[in-house]
């Protein structure tokens, strides 16, 4: 899906030519220098660009909208609504649903939250393959204070076999499936705050199934 990075492109370049064209009428079509077709409509407040890569559509705004992309190799669909936000792909590869929330759960995850540690945010996300395997994947950043050694003992003794590996900013520990495409696996990395005492953590565990 290397075209919706283009189609992407095009939606922000054409922002602000948008709100200039758009004039008093409530729906204008306009054809830019390059070929693309620029359709506003002030009652939907909608904006499809059209282009030979594909189809962008825009509702609402950056805040709290819809950006809709069709391409030759797929669909992409993005949602925001204030701090929260959601996004589904569709191509040839299968469907991706993500979701952008703070109500995530220590229950969504197979190791448990640090101690006090604040939920800075989330993202759940489902994959259907063609072929029927799915995957599953949480993810949440967490802020916490203590010692990066302290934290990492604590994820260390509930992960099964886990790998650590040391970086400039802290740990990383990883936990993968025994048979390769089945079975759940872990990411926890653990690094420096920007603030003296502060430790952000990063939990990411998929579920594969056939």
């Amino acid at each position: 899906m290397k075209k919706f990075g283009k189609l992407l492109v095009l939606f922000m370049v054409f922002l602000l030519f948008i709100s200039i064209a758009v004039g008093c009428s409530s729906r204008q079509t306009t054809t830019t220098p390059t070929g693309e077709k620029v359709t506003t409509d002030k009652d939907k407040k909608e904006v499809v660009v059209e282009s030979e890569e594909g189809t962008v559509k825009i509702k609402g705004d950056a805040k709290e909208g819809i950006v809709e992309i069709e391409g030759p190799e797929g669909k992409v669909k993005v949602v925001t609504k204030g701090d929260e936000g959601s996004i589904k792909v569709e191509g040839k590869d299968g469907t991706v649903v993500a979701k952008k929330t703070k109500d995530v759960k220590e229950s969504d995850f197979p190791v448990k939250f640090y101690p006090k540690a604040e939920v800075i945010e989330g993202v759940k996300a489902k994959t259907n393959h063609p072929s029927g395997r799915k995957i599953n994947t949480n993810t949440v950043k967490l802020k916490s204070k203590g010692k990066i050694e302290d934290i990492k003992d604590f994820y260390v003794k509930q992960i099964e076999n886990p790998v650590v590996q040391s970086t400039e900013e802290g740990f990383v520990i990883t936990s993968l499936p025994e048979e390769s495409g089945k079975g759940t696996g872990t990411i926890v990395t653990i690094q420096k705050g920007e603030k003296e005492g502060e430790v952000d953590i990063a939990i990411l565990s998929h579920d594969l199934t056939e």
